[in-house]
């Protein structure tokens, strides 16, 4: 049965103790425990909240149980509410939200490589029978390439490099999505004047040629290159085209493309705009460390520039969120 202690003790002789009874007063409980649906507070369905408390259990005989503290984090996370105001919801203390976002965060970071995964075997049939649903003359594509600015508070120094062209600073995540907008593989590091092509050519993805295999391919707006080596990206005909065919073609790449990637990376730009309200994404001069990002393979921004009060598993935990999304709620957005 359902335990319904939300602190526990361990007893001298090794069996647990229940010493904070649940407050069922608490409306936000009250739905939780009562069975109701829980998307306009969390964002997510309760099979997914379930599945994410799942993966991330661990036996313990002291603290809050896990599906609390995942409780508490989903709605600081949901709304990028201030501690004081998750402590009221939950009638927690404000120090007891802080220490349970930071280490639900960096539990959800922990699995992150057991969330976001290359496919293989019949993973790829799935996928290559996705895309060509969506377009059946593209049989051979495994995957859609996209990026999307991540707005940041510019740094005090070389703030003009963060300055992307709509205008505004901020950081670039590159991301490879499935048909359903599942994200395979992320790569985060490089400011926001950077161009597309420099990135992916400087992505362990593009060096070290991980992603398609051999006879697949990705898809890809006009801002990176049609490569065939090392690895295969299709991309549109250059504008303008030669002919309807060519106009055709493009067409129908820009739609499949855009299915995949574009829901998946709106909602991780909606959740970073959210943050930034919140003041959390705060980079320092990344000066120095730019000369080193070529030998740092991939090594995600926010450990080399983040605010210092914040770990960087943060902004995984909102890619982790979006994927558990993704996966459990099947598109069907809130």
């Amino acid at each position: 049965c359902r335990r319904t202690a939300v602190l526990q003790g361990e007893r001298p002789h090794g069996s647990l103790t229940s010493y904070c009874q649940l407050n069922t007063a608490v409306p936000i409980l009250q739905l939780y425990f009562g069975g109701a649906d829980l998307r306009a507070d969390l964002r997510l369905s309760r099979e997914t909240i379930t599945s994410l408390t799942a993966a991330l259990r661990q036996e313990t005989d002291h603290g809050w149980s896990r599906d609390i503290e995942v409780l508490v984090f989903l709605y600081w996370l949901a709304h990028a509410a201030s501690y004081r105001v998750v402590s009221r919801v939950f009638a927690i203390p404000k120090s007891s939200v802080h220490d349970i976002v930071h280490r639900v965060s960096k539990d959800v970071s922990g699995i992150i490589k057991r969330v976001i995964t290359l496919p293989t075997g019949d993973d790829l049939e799935v996928i290559g029978a996705g895309f060509a649903h969506l377009a059946p003359a593209f049989t051979v594509a495994v995957g859609a390439i996209d990026g999307c600015h991540i707005r940041i508070k510019p740094p005090s120094a070389n703030a003009q490099c963060y300055l992307n062209r709509k205008l505004f600073h901020s950081v670039q995540l590159q991301a490879i999505c499935d048909h359903q907008g599942k994200f395979l593989d992320i790569f985060v590091g490089y400011p926001g004047s950077v161009h597309d092509a420099r990135i992916l050519k400087n992505s362990p993805l593009y060096k070290e040629a991980l992603y398609p295999p051999a006879g697949r391919c990705i898809l890809g707006d006009g801002g990176y290159p049609c490569i065939s080596t090392p690895i295969k990206l299709l991309t549109p005909y250059r504008e303008p085209v030669q002919n309807p065919v060519q106009a055709r073609f493009n067409r129908k790449l820009s739609h499949v493309a855009q299915c995949s990637t574009t829901c998946a990376l709106l909602m991780v730009t909606s959740l970073s705009q959210m943050f930034q309200r919140r003041r959390m994404l705060m980079p320092q001069s990344l000066h120095k460390q730019r000369k080193d990002q070529e030998t740092r393979h991939g090594r995600t921004w926010l450990q080399l520039s983040l605010h210092p009060r914040w770990p960087y598993q943060l902004f995984l935990s909102v890619i982790i969120f979006r994927v558990l999304y993704i996966v459990f709620d099947n598109l069907q957005f809130y």
